[in-house]
């Protein structure tokens, strides 16, 4: 229909904004739904209930949702299936969920914002006709304004006559032909006729509606027909006008509605209804029109030979009375009408596919409970009053009088006329008769049955009493069928229902149990519920005749128990809600679930296929019902089913909820390459080169509800499998390659049916210049050139590669020697530190012991000789035995700190060549004539910085090491000293003063050499290759601690067994020292030789001697020794005590005390003794300094050093030395 809409004041656009919002309002709060269907052919509607008929629902869209204005002028469906919607605010292309707008801001084309009317022609073009700026089309997706419109006015209905000519009624009436605008005037003698709209039958008849009526176009010239002469004289304009299938010609007016068949016309409708006119005839054939005046819209129904049916559709008044006009009216390939309102939006109406009764039953608010009665009808419970109890007994409503329950709690129906309660404080169950209405006592409850009474498949109703599952007999009561073992029995249990098999299934906490009464050997069997169920959420239940048991849940979503085995199916499956109630299931398979969304309906099959991994999800569709209620629902015969609600209760006819066969048409929107759109009006798009990112938007017509609709498409070429796109209508694609390709999109309807067409679009991506067949030939041959051009060069390039590669790998192979060496002689300095650690520990306490032993062995000595009894001489050789062995494990801890280079050294310029000739004809004498000893020394001196004593150990034990390992198969011990240059391998961080190469000392021999296995450990303490009791262990570890101590290194080099080895001992050299400076050669222990004291007691007076040792056996010797010889001697056992005696002393001559102490070191007494005695002179003695610092401080200044152990004399020795030396300064 195409229709002329009067011109608009400011008085109309005022009252459509004065009502829009209101109107906005009224339409939420009551639905704006559609009453009653027109009746099928055989006068029963299916889903009525005696008068109640499923209804109409609502939805609008405003400028929030995506409209550019709310006045909504005109809307057409086009061939392709979308919507087009004309505003004052542009023109919106929708598909049911999305916008696209277009408007002079983004679409220059277009013209004028202000769309009147629109059209399609045969060859799918779309007219647009504004209200201030003539005609424009689309086509292709391309606007274009037609020439010369823009001064004939507004255009308010287009139409296609039979020879392509487009006709338009506005201002003027203009006939476009092959684009040229001609002015037509239907009747010369009334050239100032106007035309409200235009219309072409399904023959190719032009029509126009005027102020003078309805005019016919006959060959070249307009006829005017004459319809009616209304009895009151007023106008007769046709304002719009409709054809139906049976060639008539409707004619509507403000005051009247008429119908022309042929020759006769007749008038339908004699009633003002109001402009704007708008009407259409729908699938069905009808005559759907708006009336303005009543805020409505109504229709004239062909069935019944045209009678009216007011409230068709139900009021579109606002609840304040006001009117609100339709603009449009259309009805889109699903049966859904569209309507455009003035200043409120568009408006969808669709019919819901159930009815609601809970008003008919006389229940204004929801419905708590619905329960079967056994029969035809069932049981209602009100949601808010426990007292609003309804029956419905399959013709009629009946509910029970208020005044006769009382404060009654309703539990069950038991029949038709049976209903049972309980007694206010849950003690007792009531029964009710409603046609006697006499109540009586059942059974007392104790406790209460949690959970509805349910009925068997005679009939009779059950209920737990005591755990006990209980049965009404007519007679008796309610008596016990059945009790669980004692260990079994729950008070909780709440029954849920009887399955097929004759079996009653109950919940209980944690657990799903079942009463089997034939099977007499298990009748009570129970199945633990999955962990996260819990038993109080699981709602309903219902068993297939396969054995499968269904149980709905709230907040778990569906349960499946098979063969003793749950399955749960929740969101993850596809399940649209988790908080489920009452659970149905009708003759086709479908399960009908309530839910807080609505009533779910699934396939039972999709739900098995779906746990068997066959399909990833299931095809679940929402009806909308509001949200559900309670575990309860209920099926009657019939088949209907109940479902209550928090508001209504719906009632729901699976047979007339058909399966929508029709698969949602599919469109191809867009395509973008690279951020670039693509020109769709080809066959083939072709994307030029780099368009290898795509963007596809889709999408599919389903306008009852397209959130339900989902997708799937594919890239053939690119990948053949289908993609599950859900509800998303955009596919994306990255990295795609030259080539060509084809898309196809489908759609699945909610019922999960796909449009297997779908939609397809063929792409061709060009490539790269350098990815086409010519670049590649010319580019081979040019690389070709360049090999063989370059090929000498090449080979040039790599010779001097290849060497330099060699020079950086072998640096690379030093460096990486490097690495191992310094990674070695780490992990050799942490082992030795931490030995050393240890050996100076364990030196510290033995010293300390030795010191005593040797010291009271001496005195004992002493003693001796000045007895004169006759055993003296066998108890001297005695104490002479204890000296020599105490002397020998004080060599022993004096290697121990030798090797843990933990002693104290004395480092003088020494000339080593010097040091060994002197030491050569001691070494002679200790090895055997077998054996012979070759000293090969450099002829100039070799001058090197090391403790002398230190030096001539080193050389004695590698000497005596050779002279060990030769006794049996050597023949030679070559000692040899050379001056060489500084060797790579000196110990990091050695010092070198004065460095001017290296002193070289070799020993080599010839005897039983070292195993591979034994070098790593050759200097290890302890570690010793030879026969017990010829070693032990700590020769050569003591020349490894002195020469490193020392700043040099030793190695050592065997070519195996029988193959004897060599010792290396490298020294940092030093120049020559100035004359005055050549250390003094004496023995590795201070004085060791025994010299009388110069000091004489007569000639002096006695000096003072403070003496601080924390060992109480040392502290004895020293205080006997000393005294002994005439000093004052004090003794301290700590710092602190030393400290005390200091300060009640007049003078202390020379202080003697231990380097360690607990709580304070001897250089730290020294330092406060001298603060307080300028004068005094300092000895320090130890067997272990500690750490560097403490050797330093002991060294360092000029200090006096005796090492533990010592004899009595020899502390007497040191003490006089110091005393008597005038030169020594104090200390």
């Amino acid at each position: 229909m195409t229709r002329r809409h009067r011109p608009t004041n400011d008085a109309h656009n005022g009252l459509a904004t004065r009502y829009g919002l209101r109107f906005i309002r009224s339409l939420l709060a009551i639905a704006f739904v559609f009453a009653p269907r027109a009746a099928t052919a055989e006068g029963q509607n299916p889903l009525s209930l005696h008068g109640v008929s499923a209804q109409r629902v609502a939805r609008s869209w405003t400028s929030a949702d995506g409209l550019p204005q709310a006045t909504v002028t005109s809307l057409l469906q086009a061939s392709d299936g979308y919507l087009w919607i004309g505003t004052f605010g542009g023109l919106v292309r929708f598909d049911g969920l999305r916008m696209q707008v277009y408007s002079i801001e983004n679409t220059p084309e277009l013209v004028s914002n202000r769309i009147l009317s629109l059209f399609e022609g045969r060859d799918g073009a779309l007219w647009i006709g504004t209200e201030d700026a003539g005609l424009c089309q689309m086509r292709g997706g391309e606007f274009h304004h037609v020439a010369e419109s823009e001064h004939l006015g507004q255009i308010n209905g287009i139409a296609e006559s039979s020879d392509g000519a487009i006709w338009t009624a506005g201002d003027d009436f203009i006939r476009y032909f092959h684009g040229k605008p001609s002015r037509v005037t239907p009747f010369p003698a009334a050239p100032d006729t106007a035309v409200y709209c235009v219309h072409v039958d399904t023959t190719g008849q032009l029509w126009a509606g005027t102020d003078r009526g309805l005019v016919a176009k006959r060959g070249d010239r307009f006829e005017l027909v004459k319809t009616a002469v209304l009895p009151n004289g007023d106008d007769a304009a046709a304002y719009g006008i409709v054809s139906d299938s049976e060639a008539g010609i409707w004619v509507v007016s403000e005051l009247f509605v008429g119908r022309l068949q042929g020759s006769q016309y007749q008038v339908m409708l004699n009633e003002d209804i109001g402009a704007p006119c708008v009407a259409l005839i729908n699938h069905d054939g009808d005559f759907v029109f708006y009336d303005r005046k009543h805020g409505r819209v109504d229709t004239l129904t062909r069935a019944s030979n045209w009678r009216r049916t007011k409230d068709r559709l139900s009021s579109s008044r606002p609840s304040n009375g006001a009117v609100v006009g339709c603009r449009d009216l259309v009805q889109d390939n699903e049966g859904n009408y569209w309507l455009g309102s003035n200043g409120t939006g568009l408006i969808r109406i669709t019919e819901e596919p159930f009815v609601r009764v809970a008003r008919q039953a006389g229940i204004e608010s929801g419905v708590n409970k619905v329960i079967t009665d056994g029969a035809d009808g069932v049981w209602l419970d009100a949601f808010e009053s426990r007292r609003d109890v309804v029956h419905w007994d399959g013709e009629h409503f009946e509910a029970v009088a208020p005044d006769l329950l009382g404060d009654l709690k309703f539990l069950a129906g038991g029949n038709r006329t049976t209903a049972w309660f309980a007694s206010p404080d849950y003690q007792e169950l009531i029964e009710l008769d409603l046609l006697s209405q006499h109540i009586s006592k059942a059974a007392p409850i104790a406790p209460l049955p949690f959970g509805p009474v349910v009925f068997d498949h005679h009939g009779a109703a059950w209920t737990v009493l005591g755990g006990a599952l209980c049965r009404r007999d007519p007679e008796l009561g309610f008596t016990t069928i059945a009790t669980p073992p004692p260990d079994l029995s729950n008070n909780r249990r709440r029954l849920l229902g009887f399955t097929p098999d004759r079996s009653l299934w109950f919940v209980e906490e944690g657990r799903l149990g079942r009463w089997t009464p034939a099977n007499e050997a298990e009748a009570f069997k129970f199945f633990d519920l999955p962990p996260q169920v819990r038993a109080g959420s699981v709602r309903s239940l219902y068993g297939a005749e396969n054995g499968d048991i269904w149980l709905s849940t709230y907040g778990d979503g569906l349960l499946r128990l098979r063969n003793g085995r749950f399955h749960e199916i929740g969101a993850k499956q596809g399940l649209l809600d988790l908080n489920l109630g009452g659970l149905l299931a009708d003759d086709t398979g479908r399960l009908w679930i309530n839910s807080n969304r609505g009533v779910l309906v699934v396939a039972i099959e999709d739900l098995n296929k779906t746990l068997a991994g066959k399909q990833a999800q299931i095809r679940c569709r929402v009806i909308s019902t509001g949200e559900g209620n309670g575990p309860t629902a209920a099926r009657t015969p019939d088949g209907r089913m109940w479902f209550p609600t928090i508001n209504d209760l719906i009632v729901v006819d699976p047979k007339a909820y058909t399966k929508d066969d029709a698969p949602p048409t599919v469109r191809i929107e867009s395509v973008v390459a690279n951020n670039a759109p693509a020109d769709l009006t080809n066959d083939v798009v072709s994307l030029g080169p780099g368009g290898n990112n795509l963007e596809i938007q889709y999408t599919a017509f389903a306008y009852a509800s397209p959130e339900q609709i989902c997708f799937r498409y594919r890239l053939e070429g690119y990948e053949n499998s289908w993609v599950e796109a859900g509800a998303r209508r955009t596919a994306y694609y990255t990295r795609v390659p030259p080539g060509d390709y084809h898309f196809t999109a489908q759609a699945m309807n909610p019922d999960g049916d796909w449009s297997e067409s779908g939609d397809t679009l063929s792409l061709h991506i060009e490539p790269h210049y350098y990815q086409q067949s010519w670049f590649h030939a010319v580019l081979g041959a040019g690389i070709l050139g360049l090999v063989v051009g370059a090929h000498r060069l090449r080979v040039h390039w790599l010779t001097l590669h290849a060497s330099e590669l060699q020079a950086e790998i072998h640096e690379r192979e030093r460096a990486e020697s490097e690495r191992r060496r310094l990674e070695t002689a780490l992990a050799e300095a942490t082992k030795f530190e931490a030995i050393g650690r240890l050996a100076g520990g364990v030196a510290h306490d033995f010293n300390n012991v030795l010191t005593a032993v040797i010291g009271r062995a001496e005195l004992l000595r002493i003693s001796l000789l000045q007895s004169a009894d006759n055993r003296s001489e066998h108890r001297l050789n005695h104490a002479n035995e204890i000296i020599r062995c105490g002397k020998r494990a004080a060599r022993m801890t004096a290697q121990l700190l030798a090797y843990s280079r933990q002693q104290v050294l004395r480092p003088t310029v020494v000339d080593a060549n010097d040091a060994i000739a002197k030491l050569e004809p001691m070494l002679r004498s200790l090895i055997p004539e077998s054996i012979e000893l070759r000293v090969n020394l450099r002829a100039e001196s070799g001058w090197v910085l090391i403790d002398p004593s230190q030096l001539e150990q080193v050389v004695m034990n590698l000497v005596l090491n050779a002279r060990d390992a030769s006794e049996e198969h050597g023949d030679a011990i070559e000692l040899v000293t050379s001056l060489s240059q500084p060797a790579a391998a000196l110990p990091h961080g050695a010092d070198k003063p004065r460095a001017d190469g290296e002193f070289v000392i070799k020993v080599s021999d010839k005897g039983v050499g070292i195993r591979d296995q034994d070098l790593p450990h050759i200097f290890d303490p302890f570690f010793t290759t030879k026969s017990e009791g010829k070693g032990t262990g700590l020769g050569l570890a003591s020349v490894h601690g002195i020469v490193t101590q020392s700043g040099g290194e030793v190695r050592v080099a065997s070519r195996g067994p029988q193959q004897g080895a060599t010792f290396t001992v490298r020294l940092p050299a030093c120049a020559a020292p100035a004359p005055g400076e050549v250390g003094e050669d004496d023995s590795s222990e201070m004085r060791a030789v025994i010299v009388k004291p110069v000091f004489n007691a007569t000639e002096v007076s006695l000096p003072t001697v403070l003496f601080c040792d924390d060992n109480e056996a040392i502290r004895r010797v020293a205080k006997g020794s000393l005294t002994s010889k005439g000093y004052t001697t004090h003794v301290a056992s700590t710092p602190a005590e030393a400290r005390r005696i200091a300060e009640t002393i007049d003078a202390i001559d020379l202080l003697i005390t231990d380097v360690l102490m607990p709580d304070e070191n001897g250089p730290e007494l020294a330092e406060a003794i001298l603060k307080r005695h300028p004068g005094c002179n300092t000895l320090f003695i130890s067997g272990y300094t500690g750490h560097q610092g403490n050797r330093q401080q002991v060294t360092d200044g000029g200090a006096h050093f005796l090492q533990k152990p010592f004899s009595p004399e020899e502390l007497v020795v040191a003490a006089s030395e110091i005393l008597t030396d005038k030169s020594s300064s104090p200390r």
